[in-house]
């Protein structure tokens, strides 16, 4: 029929061999031009016979749809069979390093979500899994799956700018509505106050303010507190974990109010 059943790039002259790794999954091919490439047999799109046998190998042709992979950078050029294997060795030891990496990196963002009976949907992490000292890879299968989004997270990637209360004057009218150090001054009328210069804004307008202000629960260290309970962190409507906070409102009138603000980031959600 003159159809063409195989195309590799890399190779300037015809193909004279395609070998196949004893295990059926990797494939050398070698060329006339004395260049060698290793291939994974599932990316040719060919039967292992068909492919062993296939008298249409063409070169300098690209496999279709696979741009990235026939772009990738290949072991060198080899004549013998000899370096191929060593290329093939490395290229195992990488791969094997990286899974190890990967593992280690999201092993402790394994989680599963329920819906309780009361409707909430939660989030329970799991257990880190111990390792095979043989092999150093985790014993046993994964289990749930990655909070890929809360690993990107906890490296602080979306942060949002706050203003905590860090001091509240002895006497004043922020001690009086009773505020406290680490309170944070989330709306004034509704108005979302994300920066010391919006707070200056509204309070140069010398009216009559209702102030929203959000008590973040903290541990000991001081740090906030994900909204939790026994079964697992509590997520919202979009899946998400959340704070654990107290929101309630005070009224000021124009004139000191009697706290100093500071400026500082707090994820939008948490992260465990």
């Amino acid at each position: 029929t003159g159809a063409q059943l195989l195309v590799l790039p890399g190779h300037e002259k015809a193909i004279v061999r395609v070998n196949l790794s004893p295990d059926e999954r990797l494939a050398a091919s070698a060329s006339l031009d004395s260049s060698s490439r290793l291939w994974p047999v599932s990316l040719l799109n060919e039967p292992v016979d068909r492919l062993l046998s296939s008298s249409r190998l063409r070169a300098g042709l690209r496999i279709e749809g696979f741009g990235s992979f026939a772009e990738a950078e290949w072991p060198p050029a080899g004549q013998d069979q000899t370096e191929l294997l060593a290329a093939r060795g490395l290229q195992a030891v990488a791969l094997r390093r990286h899974l190890l990496d990967w593992q280690e990196t999201t092993e402790p963002w394994r989680c599963v979500e329920e819906r309780g009976a009361d409707g909430l949907m939660r989030r329970r992490y799991l257990p880190v899994r111990g390792k095979d000292p043989r092999t150093g890879e985790f014993a046993g299968a994964p289990k749930g799956r990655v909070d890929v989004q809360g690993m990107l997270e906890a490296r602080a990637i979306p942060q949002q700018d706050v203003l905590p209360v860090l001091t509240v004057d002895a006497g004043g009218a922020g001690e009086l509505a009773g505020l406290k150090p680490g309170d944070i001054l989330w709306a004034i009328d509704g108005e979302r106050v994300e920066s010391r210069e919006k707070l200056r804004e509204i309070v140069a307008r010398q009216q009559p303010m209702r102030w929203t202000v959000r008590r973040y629960a903290r541990n000991e260290a001081g740090q906030p507190q994900p909204l939790r309970d026994g079964q697992g962190l509590i997520l919202d409507a979009d899946g998400r974990p959340q704070w654990q906070f107290e929101e309630f409102t005070r009224e000021f009138s124009p004139g000191k109010i009697g706290v100093r603000l500071d400026e500082a980031k707090l994820l939008r959600n948490p992260s465990r």
